[in-house]
């Protein structure tokens, strides 16, 4: 496969008066071409702290201060804002968890789309103004002409989030980060949105990058995911071969205690502890005041991930060892479940 985007050793702090934090430190991994990637992790792990590095458009007083991020063989992380101006948007899209924040309320959702389309092609307001009658019928917005002159509280939460997806997708992106686009919607309508990102991938010919907490997102749009913990890669493989054969206790701890992976089951596994603070992260592998399997060597080196078998890597320094036991306990999670 070809890569589109290659993230090497990334890292992204931010400079608190409480001290410095390390949201991302060393994130690496590839997007390729055709496959719809996953970054998955619990919230605080630097997923989209990776997107909005990627797109150069990290929150004051965050500063990436190491790592490539390369794209048709030019490393983004050198380029100015002026530069990454022409490409945001255009190039590379991003929709962001909530669109009653992202899309502003005193603006129209039509001059919202509008100006991004303007702003990255050379047409006329007509012009614009029909692609974004266009844009919002692709994205299921009925009356579309009409809502065209609505503002963003006239529409549902589901509806704002498919004219989120519509502005990111206005000056059709060759990568598409989308940032937990169904948190907060129910069920159903998670369903519509899901079904209409995967239409609109097979129909824009684009790369699609799904940032979420939840596994079965994962197992239902992605080819490829990226397990982030604590600002660092933990696991990075095809999405079967993670699923069926975890490498890292992190993933199998997300594996065997989010229900929409395992369906109904007695007694949810529960992974200790939270996320640490990532001014003073614990030494070693960041995950190891929460892994049952930790030793002392984890405690004194901080692992990268290697390649265990073609395409998968792990960054668990005990892995060899303890492979064995953590597809023992996915399995009594999947017995218990359909023991239901």
């Amino acid at each position: 496969m070809t890569n589109i985007m290659e993230i090497e050793n990334l890292k992204t702090y931010f400079y608190t008066e409480a001290g410095i934090v390390k949201a991302l430190d060393g994130v690496t991994f590839n997007i390729e071409e055709d496959v719809t990637h996953g970054l998955v992790g619990e919230s605080g792990s630097g997923k989209t702290v990776t997107a909005l590095s990627v797109l150069g458009i990290v929150p004051s007083p965050g500063k990436i201060v190491d790592g490539r991020v390369m794209f048709h063989g030019e490393n983004l992380v050198e380029k100015s804002d002026k530069e990454m101006q022409k490409l945001r948007g255009n190039k590379i899209s991003i929709s962001f968890q909530d669109p009653s924040t992202s899309l502003n309320p005193v603006f129209t959702v039509g001059s919202q789309i509008q100006e991004v389309i303007m702003r990255h092609q050379d047409v006329t307001k007509e012009e614009a103004k029909k692609a974004v009658i266009e844009i919002l019928e692709t994205v299921r917005i009925s009356e579309a002409e009409q809502r065209y002159y609505e503002y963003p509280h006239q529409f549902s939460t589901g509806m704002r989030q498919r004219i989120a997806i519509a502005r990111a997708l206005s000056a059709r992106p060759e990568i598409l980060f989308a940032d937990e686009p169904t948190t907060a919607l129910d069920v159903t309508i998670e369903a519509q949105v899901l079904n209409l990102m995967q239409e609109l991938q097979k129909n824009f010919g684009m790369d699609l990058v799904m940032i979420t907490h939840d596994m079965g997102v994962i197992a239902e749009m992605c080819k490829r995911v990226t397990v982030l913990y604590a600002g660092r890669v933990c696991e990075t493989g095809d999405v079967r071969s993670i699923f069926h054969e975890p490498l890292h206790p992190y993933t199998t701890a997300l594996l065997t205690s989010v229900p929409s992976v395992l369906g109904r089951i007695k007694r949810l596994a529960v992974i200790p502890g939270t996320i640490p603070d990532l001014i003073y992260p614990p030494p070693g592998c960041r995950f190891h005041p929460r892994c049952t399997f930790a030793k002392d060597i984890c405690k004194q080196e901080m692992p990268d991930a290697v390649e265990i078998k073609k395409g998968h890597k792990s960054a668990c320094i005990r892995i060899d060892e303890i492979k064995g036991e953590l597809l023992s306990r996915l399995k009594q999670a999947r017995e218990e479940m359909e023991s239901e």
